[in-house]
């Protein structure tokens, strides 16, 4: 993995402190924070820069939580939130967990190598039901045995400010867009994409507003993580998306002024899973 950002506590801050994991097929990051208030004192992210098999990934974040001393802290808490696309909302009317598994693997193949968890998506009438490749589950319990663990996107559907009638929320990465679309607040979609070029993430964010009839001229387009308004990115969405604006940091989170320094939407899919769980 590629360090993108390292932005560490400094060594006097470690006391009482959190540790939020977030990890995906783009990568894996990391949150130091304190609570009452959501105070972020560190960041660090780390980019996967090559389409890797889970064995790979498992061996890559071995290597990153225990070459480091970092990571023996005794931390307040250790929270994981897994970020894979292997990720279904289910119905409550409909979910039965004895078929949670079979709906995965008939959707993306999760099989017998990957553990199926569920999680409760609160002030929602779903579960999201989600498989993780046990190899880079193992990685992390036995890292982090008492660790909490959840679903990013179980936590993000009701973090996300649906401020609009129609909004299209999308967290970039170096290799892929997370897209979480509200219409007249009811969820439609939440789903993963990857892209190679501008046009291509404009295609999947076209594609999603004509398959949910929604006029990409109308609908609000809330963006964080790695775009800004002077790249060939944004230039391309702003041909089709007249409605656009970054995520805003909420006003009960605090950063630390090292991470002031970089625009605060780079961040903001991160701290806002940090207040989540503060």
């Amino acid at each position: 993995m590629k360090i993108a950002f390292n932005i560490l506590p400094v060594s006097t801050e470690y006391e009482r402190m959190h540790l939020l994991i977030t990890m995906g097929d783009y990568g894996a990051s990391f949150v130091w924070f304190s609570k009452d208030p959501c105070n972020i004192r560190g960041l660090a992210v780390y980019n996967l820069t090559d389409e890797s098999s889970p064995g790979i990934i498992a061996e890559k974040i071995y290597n990153i939580l225990y070459s480091s001393s970092i990571f023996d802290k005794q931390y307040a808490s250790v929270t994981v939130c897994y970020d894979f696309k292997e990720s279904l909302l289910v119905p409550e009317a409909y979910y039965d967990p004895a078929t949670a598994g079979s709906l995965l693997n008939l959707v993306y193949a999760a099989g017998a190598e990957s553990d199926h968890r569920k999680d409760v998506v609160n002030g929602f009438p779903v579960f999201n039901v989600y498989a993780v490749d046990k190899r880079i589950e193992n990685v992390f319990t036995g890292k982090f045995p008492g660790a909490i663990i959840y679903h990013a996107s179980s936590l993000e559907i009701k973090n996300i400010a649906v401020s609009s009638e129609q909004t299209l929320h999308c967290s970039f990465f170096h290799n892929s867009i997370k897209v979480i679309l509200f219409n007249r607040s009811d969820l439609q979609l939440v789903k993963h994409f990857n892209y190679n070029s501008p046009i291509d993430a404009a295609y999947h964010l076209l594609n999603c507003c004509e398959q949910h009839s929604i006029k990409p001229a109308e609908v609000e387009l809330v963006m964080s993580g790695m775009i800004d308004e002077k790249s060939k990115l944004y230039n391309e969405l702003y041909r089709y998306f007249l409605n656009i604006q970054f995520e805003k940091q909420q006003d009960s989170i605090e950063l630390h002024d090292r991470i002031k320094f970089y625009p605060s939407h780079f961040f903001s899919h991160l701290t806002g899973l940090a207040l989540c769980v503060s």
